[in-house]
């Protein structure tokens, strides 16, 4: 039987200066309201009294405090979506939240230092992948070697740099290499060798582990 992983939200987000032009004026002056969690129940990722402000967006509650940004959904499609949890530096500049605007699933953030445009979009399993993979080699991938990614400016994908503060290729190409190996056996069983998806995932495969023997001869190991 063949089984189906459902979409979830997953999220992307821009972190801006406070002067970038996107950032939209009336969130230097919305007024949102105090949080009361009185009769609220939901798992918390900090502590409930150290919300300050909220946003009611439909049957949404985003809730901010000076430990990142909180986004609850008592009814989620996927019980995981139920409670989500941003904070710097990965989601936001830093995390003492001043304003929130937006709806159910897009926000701009208004935190001390900067500014944070969230948006909430449905993925399966295999579209966050391809995103992913995408992203790794366009920022990641050096010389078909894969390492964590190194970033001049927190959140902003195209400030990657060439250079990283880790040397552990290696390990990371060689699980890198192993999940493609193992992609392009399921395509070559259900699409067919000659599918350009089962070809991209084999040469990307082959790019991988061309890296690791060129790592092992640098090294003498082997």
């Amino acid at each position: 039987m063949k089984t189906t992983i459902k979409k979830h939200l997953c999220r992307v987000c821009s972190i801006y200066a406070k002067d970038n032009p996107k950032v939209p004026a009336e969130l230097f002056s919305f007024k949102n309201e105090k949080a009361d969690l009185k009769g609220f129940e939901f798992i918390s990722p900090v502590k409930k009294s150290d919300y300050t402000i909220a946003l009611k967006a439909g049957k949404v509650l985003w809730l901010g405090s000076d430990k990142g940004l909180v986004r609850v959904d008592p009814e989620p499609a996927d019980y995981f979506d139920k409670v989500l949890y941003f904070s710097a530096d990965r989601d936001l500049k830093d995390n003492n939240v001043l304003a929130i605007m937006g709806d159910e699933i897009n926000v701009w953030v208004l935190t001390e230092t900067g500014v944070s445009e969230i948006h909430l979009i449905s993925l399966t399993g295999e579209e966050k992948a391809d995103l992913l993979l995408k992203e790794t080699q366009m920022y990641v991938d050096r010389h078909g070697m894969i390492t964590q990614k190194a970033l001049a400016v927190p959140g902003d994908v195209t400030s990657a740099v060439e250079w990283g503060h880790s040397d552990n290729d290696g390990c990371f190409t060689a699980n890198f290499a192993v999940g493609e190996i193992y992609k392009y056996a399921t395509l070559c069983r259900e699409l067919g060798e000659d599918h350009e998806k089962t070809k991209e995932a084999l040469n990307t495969s082959v790019r991988a582990i061309e890296a690791i023997l060129l790592l092992m001869h640098v090294c003498k190991r082997g």
